[in-house]
């Protein structure tokens, strides 16, 4: 598409604040027309530039670019009049289409990222989002954009219909890919938040077995998705086939069987997941074990180019860079974050920060920042205790966690991290309190003192409501707000009013 005619606006820009006569002058002139008109419209930013050309903080010094869905449609408007190699205005002068998305990106304050691991949110819930929470999807995205300082979304294709000991927790954010209009809404949502936002989508196409059991099923679902994605795929970094393929029922063949189908649908080159090997997930397994795995599910005619992986919980002994990888590309889909499930509940910057870090050590395309927020959105089904944080921004630690990503996104390297937001939650009490209660114990009576000992070993439980007081204390609360809110605690554990 033809870009706008903007000159009004480049001229406001000039006339505003009349720059400097050097490359510096000028390309921050260009910075200040980018980030005015992507304002307005998402599609206007920054015509990259790497290497020895002539370049401003990694983009062009005096021209800006229109971004179009199709490749090679990408349109650059040259902004500065220049006589005898000396800029004397502004100007709007077309330059033919001949770029892509790859050219492209979004202003921005920082330089271009150092690095090639794009930084990704969970957002499983987008497609309801779009339909039923609209105003609360666009809070969670423009937090993913701006504090975070994230590239893309993973979203789920297919939700709802797995049954949980009789309930669906899925019921409110259930997707059916059977209905009509549902590629259309894929393709919007995917357009919508580009667009909107400025993020891509990764799609993880089926997220519980119930609605694709038959192999019919599963490649019909395929052929809704690439005729969804066709005409966006440029605002998606990569497909996944199914969520942890094992947890949500899935078998090998069939992973294998949908990725050739969307190999032969999507264009050469387009990045093509099956799903996490489950190995990687347990860490508990061999060096052997794994390698086992990853060959059976991606070795050979896989139809797969890329591995996505959920490292281990609660220590990520596999991950981009300890996993084999037959060669091909990695991404982390499921990592540890805040109020994860499985172990991997960690609202710690510096350690958030590091997996992120071991993800570019890795060369990992993409990880994804991940967290109860992310799956779930507040709207669990019959599980009240899945709603506890429904956004984003609500986490404990939030602000330092993105601050924390979106450094190392931005630069490589990560600033100060204020150690008053890396505390986490209560360590689990059977496998930390109970123990180390009966150390204290042993502790006392070796020092005589038995009838310390007595009480501790009668009700390990005892000192755990003080020790946790700590804890929240740490995080901000006040001593006496912290002692009042684990005594009410207390009082609820014992029975009283």
């Amino acid at each position: 598409m033809a870009p706008p005619n903007e000159f009004e606006t480049v001229q406001a820009v000039w006339d505003q604040q009349p720059p400097a006569l050097t490359t510096e002058g000028i390309g921050l002139f260009t910075e200040r027309v980018a980030s005015t008109l992507h304002a307005t419209d998402r599609r206007w930013g920054h015509l990259k530039k790497t290497g020895a050309q002539s370049q401003f903080n990694g983009h062009a010094v005096n021209a800006i670019l229109y971004l179009d869905d199709a490749p090679g449609q990408s349109t650059a408007v040259d902004i500065c009049r220049e006589h005898d190699l000396t800029i004397t205005g502004p100007r709007w002068l077309v330059d033919v289409p001949r770029y892509s998305l790859a050219d492209w990106f979004a202003p921005t304050t920082a330089p271009p990222p150092q690095h090639g691991t794009a930084l990704g949110a969970s957002l499983f819930w987008l497609l309801a989002g779009m339909k039923k929470y609209r105003p609360q999807l666009d809070e969670n995205a423009r937090w993913i954009k701006t504090e975070l300082g994230g590239d893309f979304v993973r979203a789920f294709g297919v939700l709802g219909g797995d049954l949980f000991g009789g309930v669906d927790p899925w019921l409110d954010l259930a997707t059916n890919w059977r209905a009509t209009g549902f590629a259309r809404d894929v393709r919007d949502a995917t357009r919508y938040l580009w667009e909107v936002h400025g993020l891509k989508t990764s799609w993880t196409l089926v997220g519980g077995r119930a609605q694709v059991d038959l192999p019919m099923d599963q490649i019909a679902l395929v052929d809704v998705f690439a005729d969804a994605l066709g005409a966006v795929l440029e605002m998606v970094p990569y497909v996944e086939m199914w969520n942890e393929y094992l947890v949500n029922n899935g078998i090998r063949h069939e992973l294998r069987n949908m990725a050739r189908r969307a190999r032969a649908l999507l264009p050469a080159g387009f990045p093509i997941a099956l799903s996490s090997p489950n190995s990687i997930m347990g860490g508990n397994a061999s060096r052997a074990e794994v390698e086992q795995e990853v060959f059976g599910m991606y070795g050979g005619d896989s139809g797969a180019n890329l591995i996505t992986q959920h490292p281990t919980r609660p220590d990520p002994i596999w991950n981009a860079e300890t996993t084999p990888n037959l060669g091909l590309q990695v991404a982390i889909g499921e990592p540890r974050g805040p109020l994860a499930s499985a172990g991997g509940d960690v609202d710690n910057p510096n350690i958030l920060a590091a997996d992120y870090q071991s993800a570019i050590r890795g060369r990992a395309i993409g990880y994804v920042y991940h967290s109860m927020a992310g799956i779930w959105g507040g709207h669990c089904h019959g599980f009240p205790s899945q709603n506890e944080v429904a956004n984003l921004p609500e986490h404990r630690n939030a602000p330092a966690i993105a601050a924390a990503l979106k450094s190392l996104r931005q630069t490589g390297q990560t600033g100060p991290i204020h150690p008053g937001g890396s505390v986490n939650p209560y360590p689990s009490e059977p496998d930390y309190f109970r123990p180390l209660a009966m150390r204290i114990a042993k502790t006392y009576e070796e020092a005589g003192r038995k009838d310390i000992a007595k009480l501790i070993e009668l009700d390990p439980d005892a000192f755990n409501w003080s020790a946790r007081t700590s804890y929240d204390v740490c995080a901000g609360l006040t001593k006496e707000a912290s002692a009042d809110k684990h005594i009410a605690e207390l009082r609820q554990a014992l029975g009283l009013p």
